[in-house]
């Protein structure tokens, strides 16, 4: 199941949630059940999150990509499940070895937050960078704050809005904000160490996998 395919489940779920799930739910076909899991998952109310953990965990099986990322989103987080770091990473990682380039964000974003493992500015540019080349928004807007504070690439101010700007254009807005900070601060600041000590207060970096985000607030 692509990105696409999972955006038009979840808006058919939105606006249809009885005939979708049952349409998806009684379906023989692993990858239908597995898109009914992403579409729960995506709802934010914890019953429904609960649910679509078997799902999910259906369509991992079967290989299928957005089902593999919430799943590692679900155990990063412990969100359904019993948290797992190690396997989320593990998840993740798999997807990112294929060149799939979510999970090369998610994958290098956990090192550059350096919250569930310990930080690694140089693993999280050699993923990171490798979703950018494929235009993955949060990559490209990290990218820019690689390049707004000189971390593991040299300090360029005109790369980075280069970046914030094609962040923006994908629909990144939290490139906005960081694109703000240089007309705030000027382009002579030393951003080194605002980006370094990066705690989602001055910077806009996506703290957590997008999927992931979107549950951490959970309805009851």
């Amino acid at each position: 199941m692509s990105l696409g395919a999972f955006k038009t489940t979840e808006a058919a779920f939105r606006a249809d949630p009885e005939s979708i799930r049952k349409k998806l739910g009684d379906s023989d076909s692993p990858i239908g059940r597995a898109a009914l899991g992403c579409a729960l998952y995506a709802t934010r109310k914890r019953k429904a999150v609960n649910e679509a953990i078997p799902l999910l965990e259906e369509g991992y099986s079967i290989g299928d990509p957005v089902s593999t990322i919430m799943l590692a989103d679900a155990y990063l987080l412990g969100t359904g499940v019993k948290k797992d770091v190690p396997r989320a990473m593990d998840m993740y990682l798999d997807l990112a070895i294929q060149g799939n380039a979510e999970a090369q964000f998610s994958y290098g974003n956990q090192f550059y937050l350096g919250r569930e493992v310990p930080k690694d500015h140089r693993k999280a540019y050699e993923f990171i960078s490798q979703a950018a080349l494929q235009d993955e928004p949060r990559a490209l807007n990290t990218m820019g704050l690689f390049c707004l504070g000189g971390i593991c690439v040299p300090r360029d101010i005109d790369k980075a809005e280069r970046y914030f700007r094609k962040a923006i254009d994908r629909g990144n807005e939290r490139a906005t904000k960081n694109l703000k900070l240089i007309d705030r601060y000027g382009r002579d600041y030393d951003y080194r160490k605002l980006v370094q000590r990066y705690r989602g207060r001055i910077l806009w970096c996506t703290q957590v996998p997008r999927t992931a985000m979107i549950v951490t607030r959970m309805q009851a």
